[in-house]
């Protein structure tokens, strides 16, 4: 989660390099056609006094007051200064980041192991699951397929079980695809009341359990309305939106969205 914190960091500062090349562009066509003489200013200095500022330029270790006339001219120049101090500070932390993800070790304990003998590595007990060991015990805490409901499922997935719609294949298939370990129809309680979620699925980077609802027929009012109670029951019981519970939707003009499914999936950093 750290990694893809900086990784989005760093998009955003190239972003914001990008936008500030236009900037720094655009001042100095300014200084260049609009202030040819740019007042001799190569740099602005102020002196506070009381409400306001005054301003002045050095020539040869001289100080000339800049007028209130020329102050238009002026903020061009000190705004060129500051693209250029806002431009150092920005590479500077693309810079740290950069090191950042250099040296940023996402699993420490394989790192260490492989600095060890094969002989010495069968003899070391490790402090924590390794992904493998780790999904097998999710799967099995997590068992699927504990709805009991009459309805049986007549659409088989890539994984193997059957679920009850086509909307429910197609994601139960996408996640099998992008290697995240799901179980069909897990059993949960939401306090005094158990319920069958279509699907829970596992952040394995961050170890994180995200149960997913998903409501097919948003067209029916008696099964918008129950939905929309369960899902009241699922954050009263410390289920949230954005964090540990995926909702999704469609309705008769507005079938499974799967470009919607992907973006979910990332906001949720499974993939």
């Amino acid at each position: 989660m750290k990694t893809k914190i900086f990784i989005k960091e760093k998009e955003m500062i190239k972003s914001s390099l990008i936008e500030l090349e236009k900037q720094k562009k655009l001042n100095e066509e300014k200084l260049e056609k609009e202030y040819e003489d740019n007042l001799g200013i190569y740099k602005v200095w102020t002196v506070p006094q009381k409400d306001k500022y005054i301003y002045y330029k050095k020539e040869e270790n001289k100080r000339t007051y800049i007028k209130q006339s020329e102050l238009p001219k002026a903020s061009v120049i000190v705004q060129n200064e500051y693209l250029h101090r806002l431009e150092k500070v920005i590479k500077k932390q693309e810079k740290l980041i950069d090191n950042f993800l250099e040296s940023y070790c996402s699993d420490c304990e394989t790192e260490a192991l492989n600095k060890m003998s094969e002989g010495k590595r069968f003899l070391v007990k490790r402090i924590s699951d390794t992904d493998e060991q780790f999904i097998a015990k999710w799967t099995e805490k997590h068992s699927g397929m504990q709805n009991g409901y009459p309805q049986k499922g007549t659409f088989k997935t890539q994984q193997g079980e059957m679920v009850r719609s086509k909307s429910e294949k197609i994601i139960a298939d996408l996640l099998y695809q992008k290697g995240i370990p799901y179980q069909y129809e897990p059993e949960l309680m939401l306090g005094n009341r158990r319920v069958y979620p279509d699907f829970v699925v596992l952040n394995l980077k961050e170890r994180k359990t995200i149960y997913w609802e998903h409501l097919g027929r948003g067209d029916d009012e008696e099964y918008a309305s129950t939905n929309l109670y369960k899902i009241h029951q699922y954050e009263t019981n410390g289920y949230l939106q954005g964090d540990n519970l995926i909702v999704t939707r469609e309705f008769r003009d507005m079938p499974l969205n799967i470009e919607l499914i992907m973006k979910k999936l990332e906001l949720y950093d499974l993939i």
